[in-house]
């Protein structure tokens, strides 16, 4: 029987749904002439519709010796792959397939598909592009958003995701991306019903209520947003992120004994589990459980998170885990923020107090002039500049690992204040900027807008100061850094924060202010180290474990920093009325 024959009698099989009865005229065919390419195909095409993966797998490798050129048969091999999670393979036989046949705009649709699950984003954008022209695109438009979205280019991909949606209106993936994007820019209400409307379309997929009950929470919709995450849980009861973060939702309501139970959950479910671990030590560390939550805070490092801590690769030395220190030199490498920096820099003061010959500081740039004033320092570096040849220590420390060493309980941490002051020549130029008499208020409203809670922690603008700009008699200096917006009437803001370059500028003025109020924020932490009168506006939501629960003052800053909490997720009101009483009170009394 001839090859061809055999073909057109196996294919009517095939059409009619008989795929056995196909394979078995297939086979009859190769017992006579074996090893036909063309028939090996046939018989890969027979398995795959009986739905033998495997067999299915050797007949096409078997033809691909005969025809190494066909790009049908890599695509289809690649297709085959892929259904069972071989992806690297399936890659190297959709690349094959689109240098065969560079025309073939299914094909190039598919090897982008692939190139965008490996993680490659570069080689797959212009198999995607190329993709959208395809016959099905929809998937093709799905990814290349994704893509875009992990770039940071939000508009392109928003535009994707709707033409997904448009294109394939029953799948909840695009709108379930597409709010999650949406939610990235603070379009709430335009994710919500993104949200919802995934969610009409697959009302079992946990992550999508998981991920609403995200957005839920930054509303400040905690109710909402316990019932989105119990309902998650409800459909998928071993997903660690997710009682994680309802743990870190309980905590924010001081729900700590449910947060505790949330995290232990998520923790049984996947031990070890980082982000549990971490939002657990959070917890521990807010409830003054300082011992186990240092332990627990290690867990920053681990690289399993999506924004792990990074310990720098190149410091000279060993890692200082508690040895003695007798006689030693050690780096102290400030670690995370400008405010955490401010914060834990005072720890080489106890390195030096543990018996360290010799302690230098690593900090950013614009810190080392202020950083030069601390106490029992050696040296002050600029991160960039530990890579210098020559560098030699006995140790290096994290900043954030010294308390679990050494100093970390109210009671042996190094608070004694001010540990920092402003260079004189800093502090003789900006004196000439200031009002010469009079009550003089230092301002900051808002924190860096790339950190994760700036949402709920930053004011919205400078006019939510309203209530405090009617009490008369104080002169307002502005510590905001960047552009200056229009102060709320009565507020005649002195905007010296637009022209500080660094932080040693910031301390200079604040050092001959007689308050400072901020936000959480570098500001706050910079008024506290220089002993400077220091008033805290803290969020309901997210706030930070070193301000820990429900007292008006802070361990760290203690007798100059007080601390004013809302009641209720983005409502200042409360607090701003409570600090414009006593501020009211302080700028009247005698002085």
């Amino acid at each position: 029987m001839a090859a061809v024959s055999v073909t057109e009698q196996a294919r009517a099989l095939l059409h009619d749904q008989r795929p056995l009865d196909a394979y078995r005229v297939v086979l009859a065919a190769l017992d006579a002439t074996p090893g036909d390419p063309v028939l090996a195909r046939l018989a890969g095409t027979c398995m795959q519709a009986v739905g033998d993966a495997s067999q299915a797998e050797r007949w096409w490798r078997q033809a691909l010796q005969g025809l190494p050129d066909d790009a049908d048969l890599h695509f289809n091999l690649a297709l085959l792959l892929a259904c069972g999670e071989r992806r690297s393979e399936a890659l190297e036989h959709f690349a094959t397939a689109a240098d065969l046949a560079p025309d073939d705009l299914e094909i190039q649709a598919n090897l982008g598909l692939a190139l965008a699950a490996a993680g490659q984003d570069e080689a797959a954008q212009p198999a995607l592009r190329a993709g959208l022209l395809a016959p099905d695109p929809a998937p093709v438009h799905l990814a290349l958003a994704d893509l875009l979205a992990r770039r940071g280019q939000v508009d392109a991909a928003e535009q994707h995701y709707r033409s997904a949606v448009a294109l394939a209106p029953d799948d909840a993936t695009a709108p379930a991306n597409l709010a999650l994007l949406l939610a990235g820019q603070q379009r709430d209400e335009e994710a919500e019903d993104w949200y919802r409307l995934a969610l009409s379309l697959a009302p079992d997929e946990a992550r999508i209520h998981a991920n609403l009950a995200g957005l839920l929470t930054q509303q400040g919709r905690l109710v909402e947003a316990e019932a989105a995450y119990r309902r998650a849980l409800a459909l998928d009861p071993r997903d660690p992120l997710t009682h994680s973060n309802l743990g870190v939702l309980l905590a924010g309501q001081a729900r700590d004994a449910e947060a505790e139970n949330a995290f232990i959950t998520a923790l049984a479910t996947v031990p070890g589990h980082p982000r549990a671990r971490l939002n657990r030590a959070f917890l521990l560390l807010a409830r003054g459980q300082w011992r186990p939550g240092w332990v627990e805070h290690e867990t920053r490092f681990d690289p399993h998170l999506k924004y792990p801590t990074l310990r720098p690769a190149h410091l000279p030395g060993q890692r200082w885990q508690g040895q003695s220190l007798a006689g030693q030199s050690i780096l102290l490498w400030l670690e995370q923020g400008y405010g955490d920096q401010i914060q834990f820099c005072r720890y080489a003061m106890r390195l030096k107090q543990m018996g360290a010959a010799r302690v230098a500081v690593a900090c950013q740039p614009v810190l080392v002039t202020l950083l030069r004033s601390l106490g029992g320092v050696d040296q002050v570096l600029a991160h960039t500049d530990t890579q210098a040849a020559g560098l030699r220590f006995d140790y290096w420390a994290m900043s954030m690992d010294v308390p679990r060493h050494g100093g970390g309980t109210p009671e042996t941490w190094p608070a004694s204040l001010p540990y920092l002051a402003p260079d004189p020549a800093h502090r003789a130029r900006w004196q000439a900027r200031l009002p010469d008499s009079g009550f003089k208020v230092g301002v900051c409203w808002r924190g860096n807008p790339l950190h994760h809670n700036d949402r709920q922690r930053s004011l919205p603008a400078v006019a939510t100061l309203a209530p405090l700009a009617r009490i008369p008699g104080i002169h307002w200096i502005s510590l905001q850094p960047g552009t200056q917006p229009s102060a709320p009437e009565g507020m005649a803001l002195l905007p010296l924060g637009a022209e500080f370059e660094d932080f040693a500028d910031t301390a200079a003025v604040i050092d001959q202010l007689d308050l400072v109020i901020s936000v959480d924020s570098a500001v706050a932490h910079l008024a506290g180290a220089l002993a400077c009168p220091c008033w805290v506006l803290l969020p309901a939501i997210g706030t930070d474990w070193r301000w820990q629960r429900e007292r008006g003052d802070s361990p760290w800053y203690p007798e100059t920093m007080r601390l004013f909490r809302q009641d209720q997720p983005g409502d200042w009101s409360g607090p701003l009325a409570e600090m414009a009483g006593q501020l009211a009170t302080l700028v009247a009394a005698p002085r």
